[in-house]
C-alpha cells in the first residue's frame, strides 16, 4: 500500500457515516455503477476492481483468463502433500503467473496486464483464489500494509506479497522474532510491550488478532489508493469520488474524514444555487472534523441566498427548497436555529414588502413562538392586524377574530395599537345598534367601549369624535325609550371621557329645554 495511506490513516475521528453524495460521484462505466452496490460473489468484486478502470469487454476477458489460469493451478492435484508444502507451492505458482515485480503505485489492472502490482491487489487476487478453492483465509490490514492469511487459527499461513522469495511462511520462533524485532526497530511496536508480553502474543496481536477486512473491503481499499493519488495531484472532484466508493465497499472514520476534507475543496468554488452544493455543505457541517468557521459559512451563503434568489429575484420556491433540506439534514441544533431564525424573519419582511400579508403573518406567528424576545416580528404582526381591523366596518366578527389573535399572543393584550382597534369595533358595533334601534346590543358594546376607556389609558389610535357620537346616539334611543334622564345619565357618562366634545354638549342643552 502506498505510503501516504500511514500519515492519513492516523487521523481518525469518530463519526456517524454519511451517505454518499450520488451527484459529485462519476463512474468508469455503467456495470461499474451497478457492480458498486450490488455485488455479491467474489467474482463480482473482482470484476468491479477491473471495470473502475477498463470497459466491460476488457475486464470481461481478463476475468476469464483468471479464471483459466486459477483451474490450472491444479490445487486438487497436490492433496496428498501436506496443507503447508500445497500452499506454499499456490503461493509459488501465483507469483510465476501474475506477480511480476511490485510496484508501489500500480493499479489493479497492472497487475493482469504487465505483472506490476501493489499489496491491496494482490491480496485481493490471493482471497480471490483462495474463495476458488473453498480456502479459509483473513485479509489483514495495518498502517501501511495489506497481507492474507490461510488457515487462520490452525496453520495461519501468511501470504506476505510484496516479496516472492520470503512472502510465504509458515511462523516459527526464529520468524517471529525477526518479524517483531523489526517491528519494534521502526517503532510500530513498543520494546517494554514486546519484554512484558513475550515474542509470541507481541506477534499474534499484530499479524493475526487485527480486525480483519473482507474481499469488499479490500476493493474499496483500491479506490482509497487512487483517491489518495487523485487528492495529491489536486484532481479533487475525482479524488471525492472515488473516496465516495472507497466509503461505500469499506465505511471506516478515515474515509469519511478525507471525503469531508476533499468536499471541504469542492465548495470553494461553489456558486450554491443547486441543491447538490447545499447537500455537500451539509455534509461538510456535520462532520466531526467541521469547526465554528464552517458553521458560520453555513449561515453566510444561506442568507446570501435569500438576498439574491429571494430579495432580487423573487424566487420563493427556491429558498423554501434550501430551507428545507437543511433544517432537515443539519445535525447542530444551534446552527438550524440561526438558520430557521434568517429564514422566518427575512421571509416575513420581504412578504410584508410585498404586501402579501397573510403569507408574512405566517412566517411572523413562527418566529415569534420561536423567538418571543425578538421585538421585530412582534411590530410587524400589529402594523399587518391593525389595518385590517381598523379600515373596514367594525363588527363583532373583527372584535371574536382580535380575542383568537391575542390569546394566541398575550403580548398584544396591552398593546396600544391593538387596543385602539378593539376600542373602533367596541364603538362600532354599539353606535350601528343603536342606528338599528336595537338598544341592548348596543348597551352591551357601548359598555364594553366603556371599559375599553377605563382599563387602557394608551390608545394610540383613538378617535374623540367616535367616542362621543356613540353616546350621543345611545342618549337618543334612551330618550325615545327610557325619558330625558336616562338620555341625560348616557351623556354626563359621555363627558367624562370627552369633557369638550360639542356635540355631546350640544345633545345635553337641547334635552334640557326639552319639555318631556
Amino acid at each position: 500500500m502506498i505510503k501516504n495511506l500511514l500519515c492519513f490513516s492516523l487521523l481518525l475521528i469518530l463519526q456517524q457515516s454519511l451517505k454518499a453524495q450520488e451527484h459529485f460521484i462519476t463512474y468508469n462505466n455503467e456495470p461499474e455503477k451497478a457492480l458498486l452496490n450490488n455485488s455479491q460473489s467474489p467474482s463480482d468484486y473482482l470484476k468491479l476492481a477491473l471495470v473502475a478502470e477498463l470497459n466491460e469487454a476488457e475486464a470481461t476477458k481478463i476475468l476469464a483468463r483468471t479464471d483459466d489460469h486459477i483451474k490450472q493451478l491444479n490445487w486438487e492435484a497436490s492433496a496428498d502433500q501436506k496443507t503447508e508444502k500445497r500452499l506454499k507451492q499456490l503461493f509459488q505458482m501465483v507469483h510465476a503467473t501474475f506477480l511480476k515485480k511490485y510496484e508501489e503505485k500500480a493499479v489493479f489492472s497492472q497487475l493482469f496486464n504487465t505483472g506490476e502490482y501493489q499489496c491491496v491487489g494482490a491480496s485481493i487476487l490471493y482471497a480471490y483464489i483462495l474463495e476458488y478453492y473453498k480456502i479459509p483465509y483473513q485479509i489483514k490490514e495495518t498502517p501501511t500494509h495489506v497481507y492474507v492469511v490461510a488457515y487462520p487459527g490452525s496453520y495461519n499461513i501468511l501470504f506476505e506479497t510484496t516479496d516472492p522469495t520470503t512472502g510465504y511462511f509458515v511462523p516459527d520462533v526464529k520468524s517471529k522474532t525477526n518479524y517483531v524485532n523489526a517491528l519494534v526497530k521502526e517503532k510500530y511496536l513498543d520494546a517494554a510491550y514486546v519484554e512484558k508480553v513475550g515474542v509470541d502474543q507481541a506477534f499474534n496481536e499484530v499479524f493475526y488478532s487485527k480486525t480483519s477486512i473482507t474481499l469488499k473491503n479490500s476493493v474499496g481499499l483500491l479506490y482509497y489508493n487512487k483517491a489518495l493519488e487523485e487528492l495529491n495531484a489536486v484532481k479533487y472532484n475525482e479524488a471525492y469520488s472515488d473516496m465516495a466508493k472507497a466509503a461505500i465497499l469499506y465505511p471506516a472514520t478515515k474515509h469519511e474524514f478525507l471525503k469531508s476534507e476533499i468536499m471541504g475543496q469542492l465548495a470553494k468554488n461553489f456558486k450554491f444555487e443547486g441543491i447538490k452544493d447545499w447537500e455537500a455543505l451539509a455534509y461538510i457541517t456535520n462532520g466531526a472534523n467541521a469547526d465554528e468557521n464552517d458553521k458560520k459559512n453555513v449561515e453566510y451563503e444561506f442568507n446570501e441566498l435569500i438576498q439574491s434568489k429571494l430579495w432580487k429575484n423573487g424566487q420563493q420556491e427556491k429558498i423554501d427548497e434550501i430551507y428545507a433540506y437543511l433544517n432537515k439534514n443539519l445535525k447542530d441544533s444551534t446552527l438550524k436555529s440561526n438558520i430557521e431564525d434568517n429564514y422566518l424573519s427575512e421571509n416575513a419582511r420581504y412578504n410584508f414588502a410585498m404586501h402579501k400579508y397573510p403569507e408574512a403573518q405566517t412566517y411572523i406567528e413562527k418566529e415569534i413562538v420561536k423567538n418571543p424576545k425578538n421585538p421585530m416580528p412582534k411590530l410587524m404582526l400589529v402594523d399587518i392586524i391593525a389595518p385590517r381591523f381598523s379600515t373596514q366596518n367594525g363588527s363583532v366578527q373583527n372584535i371574536d377574530q382580535l380575542n383568537q389573535v391575542t390569546t394566541r399572543f398575550p403580548f398584544l393584550v396591552t398593546d396600544p395599537t391593538i387596543r385602539s382597534i378593539y376600542l373602533f369595533n367596541y364603538a362600532a358595533v354599539s353606535y350601528y345598534a343603536f342606528m338599528q334601534n336595537d338598544g341592548p346590543t348596543g348597551d352591551k358594546y357601548m359598555k364594553m367601549m366603556m371599559n375599553e376607556l377605563d382599563t387602557y389609558t394608551n390608545h394610540t389610535q383613538k378617535n374623540d369624535m367616535q367616542v362621543a357620537l356613540v353616546f350621543a346616539k345611545a342618549s337618543e334611543y334612551h330618550y325615545r325609550k327610557q325619558g330625558k334622564q336616562k338620555a341625560m345619565e348616557i351623556l354626563n357618562s359621555g363627558l367624562k371621557y370627552e369633557p369638550d366634545n360639542q356635540e355631546l354638549l350640544r345633545k345635553i342643552r337641547v334635552f334640557k329645554e326639552s319639555k318631556l
